[in-house]
């Protein structure tokens, strides 16, 4: 597998070799790093170069970029689940075992100074949705969104739902995140439409 990185003028930057047979990729401001779901390693760069590969501790559930911070959770550790957070020499710098639940999201908060996991029971608030399966969560504006399959909802830092917007009919396909608004692409009856929410669940734009 090949990863090319292209310049803001088309030109190509970087020609990297990857380990990866079926990668994905996950960015921040300052980085991107490529991996595999159930791979054991992954691969970081900058506008750069290669900054190094990382053996995770088990199979790769998720990863995530925070600036040059990178978050890995994985399936076996200690526990039903492992999160590895890593600075920015890709060095482990904070691990949390899950005990009952497998970590399948993890995100830090924009400071750095907060960890969400998704799927877990351990934790300092909880909210629950039973029957509801959540595939995705981020940091928004000091509090959380949490993405089903059906609706987008919105919590305090304490768990408490603030706001949710319910999809309806339409199907989620792709999601974005900007720190204090969240980017939907929805589709219905063939059709694609883009919706813009704030942090409590408001309609910016559709």
């Amino acid at each position: 597998t090949q990863l090319q990185i292209y310049g803001p003028e088309g030109e190509l930057c970087l020609r990297a070799e990857l380990p990866q047979p079926a990668p994905a990729l996950a960015a921040s401001d300052t980085r991107l790093a490529v991996w595999s779901a159930g791979g054991e390693s992954f691969s970081v760069f900058d506008a750069q170069g290669g900054l190094g590969s990382v053996e995770a501790e088990g199979e790769l559930l998720d990863l995530r970029l925070r600036g040059d911070m990178a978050v890995a959770a994985v399936m076996g550790g200690e526990g039903l689940g492992l999160v590895t957070v890593y600075d920015g020499l890709l060095r482990p710098v904070y691990r949390w075992h899950a005990q009952t639940a497998w970590p399948l999201a993890a995100e830090l908060s924009p400071e750095g100074d907060a960890l969400a996991v998704l799927g877990s029971e351990e934790e300092r608030a909880r909210f629950e949705s039973p029957g509801e399966y959540f595939i995705d969560l981020a940091w928004m504006d000091g509090g959380l969104c949490l993405l089903s399959e059906d609706r987008a909802v919105f919590l305090d830092e304490g768990g408490a739902q603030t706001g949710e917007y319910g999809f309806g009919s339409a199907r989620l396909r792709d999601c974005a995140f900007g720190g204090d608004f969240a980017l939907l692409v929805l589709e219905e009856a063939g059709q694609v439409s883009l919706v813009s929410l704030d942090a409590s669940g408001g309609l910016i734009a559709q």
